[in-house]
């Protein structure tokens, strides 16, 4: 019992120290960059939260686009005659076997514990960037918000 404990604190502790490196080297490269004070690695940090915010919001734009000029076209096409109702349903059953969900709400709303389990690490990842580069993640925080916004 003793030696599991022991063996789990060692490994806790192996993983803690290779997000350190990984953040202190992010540190480290951003330095190099010139980003050496907390208002630079906050620009930085907008910039890189502004580009990932507008690639977000044009591709849910592309997505809604695409999916209302699809629902025209098929409604369109079961109107002039081209394709059957039974049809659409049986290529709609089919992409959601292909997904593996029961039903459009099935896959929307269930989450399993990998999902759960991979959050907590990422906000662990988080805070530790955070505590190491501050202004690093609050001007992403920052820029993701105005270029989703923007975008």
């Amino acid at each position: 019992m003793r030696a599991t404990l022991v063996l789990c604190v060692i490994l806790a502790d192996a993983t803690a120290a290779k997000e350190d490196e990984s953040v202190n080297k992010l540190v480290k490269k951003l330095d190099s960059y010139g980003a050496d004070t907390m208002a630079k690695r906050a620009a930085v940090g907008g910039v890189v939260g502004f580009v990932g915010g507008t690639m977000i919001r044009k591709t849910q734009d592309l997505v809604l686009t695409c999916g209302i000029l699809g629902g025209a076209a098929v409604a369109g096409a079961c109107y002039v005659g081209w394709i059957k109702p039974e049809d659409v349903n049986k290529a709609a059953e089919t992409a959601a076997d292909a997904v593996g969900a029961k039903s459009m709400f099935d896959s929307l709303f269930t989450t399993s514990v990998e999902d759960v389990v991979d959050l907590k690490k990422s906000k662990t990842a988080m805070s530790k960037i955070y505590k190491a580069a501050p202004g690093l993640v609050v001007g992403t925080a920052l820029g993701f918000g105005v270029g989703y916004k923007i975008g």
